[in-house]
């Protein structure tokens, strides 16, 4: 049983971190649209 729970424990924080990972290639890719339009407007 304690070896499933840190099993759990493992996964959720394995899943936290694919999703700020996720979320942050997100955000840098929105961001380098945004400059992209920026340059474009110049």
């Amino acid at each position: 049983m304690m070896v499933v729970m840190s099993n759990l424990k493992y996964g959720i924080r394995r899943g936290a971190e694919y999703v700020k990972s996720s979320e942050y290639a997100a955000m840098s890719k929105h961001e380098r649209i945004m400059i992209g339009l920026q340059v474009a407007k110049c």
